[in-house]
């Protein structure tokens, strides 16, 4: 059961963690969508270096504004957690001292955990995918898909589901690509679209910029290198090409994580052992971000 109508309302509140809330509609391949960004209150946010994307703590997308109000102030719960936990007292209980990022970190205001827990995996399976198809260790190959001059690389997952990647030559000169997993191939090209509009948008606003953007961080570096022809030849490279070893995934991490956000959300993360461990190295052809 999902309860954001209560929960939510009341994390908007004088009293709770949200600030505000925005939204907008928005153009995607021929689809009107609203998009919505929530930033948590002073004080529950460290200070964030602007980099290419917006400096919010949560944003969402879908076709109404209720539900893309809902995933930002899910996304930004899910953020307060982070920035709690991942050098906190259990760091190491929830996995950030194996991967200290939010990858495989998903909140979800349900009755029961399951949902969380749910979408936490399917990120966890994404992103362990992409580690293990840069690293050379699963195969992959190219799919063609229902939208205009967007393709599709389908990765083989070990961990069950499909995860994909969806790429295209934007008309204003730089590559762009959005990855999710989800159940089905069909349900992965759909979630991957979403991030794949709002990471062309991102990159329209920064390479259009008559004041260049400087990336915030190694993951935006790397989608600047992957808009690039350099890095978008080493991303074609990659695809059919035999995979040189294998992954075996091992969960290691399928916990909730608690705290103050909880009387909203629950927080969940999942995380398999890391593929490889030089991931969250200074090499920027490592497709993640």
């Amino acid at each position: 059961m999902n309860l954001a109508p209560v929960r939510f309302r009341r994390a908007c509140a004088p009293g709770g963690p949200i600030a505000r809330v925005e939204w907008t509609t928005l153009g995607l391949y021929g689809v009107t969508i609203c998009q919505a960004n929530a930033w948590l209150k002073p004080g529950l946010r460290p200070p964030r270096r602007k980099g290419l994307y917006s400096d919010a703590d949560g944003t969402g997308s879908a076709s109404t504004p209720a539900v893309a109000r809902h995933k930002a102030i899910s996304e930004a719960l899910e953020r307060w957690a982070f920035d709690v936990s991942f050098d906190g007292p259990e760091r190491v209980r929830f996995g950030f001292d194996l991967d200290p990022s939010s990858s495989g970190m998903a909140a979800f205001p349900g009755l029961v955990s399951s949902s969380a827990r749910r979408a936490a995996l399917a990120e966890a399976i994404e992103r362990s995918c992409l580690i293990a198809w840069s690293a050379g260790r699963v195969n992959s190959r190219r799919r063609s898909t229902e939208w205009p001059g967007i393709d599709a690389v389908e990765i083989d997952s070990p961990a069950g589901g499909s995860c994909v990647i969806l790429y295209r030559h934007s008309p204003a000169g730089f590559h762009v690509y959005g990855h999710a997993a989800a159940d089905s191939f069909t349900g992965a090209c759909e979630r991957a679209l979403i991030e794949l509009g709002r990471n062309e948008r991102v990159l329209v606003r920064t390479l259009g910029s008559a004041t260049p953007v400087q990336p915030a961080n190694l993951f935006e570096r790397r989608c600047m290198y992957f808009a690039s022809e350099q890095g978008h030849e080493n991303f074609l490279r990659r695809i059919g090409a035999p995979a040189r070893g294998t992954w075996k995934p091992r969960l290691v991490v399928d916990t909730e994580i608690s705290g103050p956000w909880s009387s909203y959300a629950t927080v969940w993360r999942a995380l398999f052992q890391p593929p490889v461990e030089d991931f969250l190295s200074d090499e920027l052809d490592f497709f993640l971000w």
